[in-house]
């Protein structure tokens, strides 16, 4: 009994011993760019994230205020003005082209009754 317990052992030991960590997908030639780029374009700060199937990843550079010295951090909101149309436009079609919406729908079809985020006495 002993040597078939010191054998499981040896051998959850051993599978647990072979993990392999996944390169990043931000890697150090990348973040210099993005530094670099941002230094040219005279940015107080700059974030850039990437996504693939399984994993986000972000990387902040910069300050949070003009003439600051507070670092911006990954997590930090960035105020976009009057980019939310165009945002709102762009993933608008990308559900179009997912076939999870259709352009001619109106926000009355798209939420259901009692959504605080439509008017069902609006409807078109």
């Amino acid at each position: 009994m002993r040597i078939l317990i010191f054998l499981i052992s040896l051998l959850l030991t051993a599978c647990g011993g072979s993990r392999q960590t996944a390169e990043p997908l931000i890697n150090d030639e990348m973040r210099g760019e993005i530094e670099k780029f941002r230094t040219e374009k005279n940015l107080p700060a700059l974030s850039f994230v990437l996504v693939d199937e399984e994993r986000i990843e972000s990387f902040a550079t910069g300050v949070r205020r003009v003439g600051a010295t507070g670092a911006v951090q990954d997590n930090d909101r960035f105020e976009i003005g009057s980019l939310s149309k165009a945002l709102t436009g762009s993933l608008i079609a990308r559900l179009v082209e997912l076939k999870k919406l259709r352009w001619d729908e109106t926000l009355a079809e798209v939420f259901p009754p009692g959504t605080t985020a439509c008017s069902h006495s609006l409807k078109a």
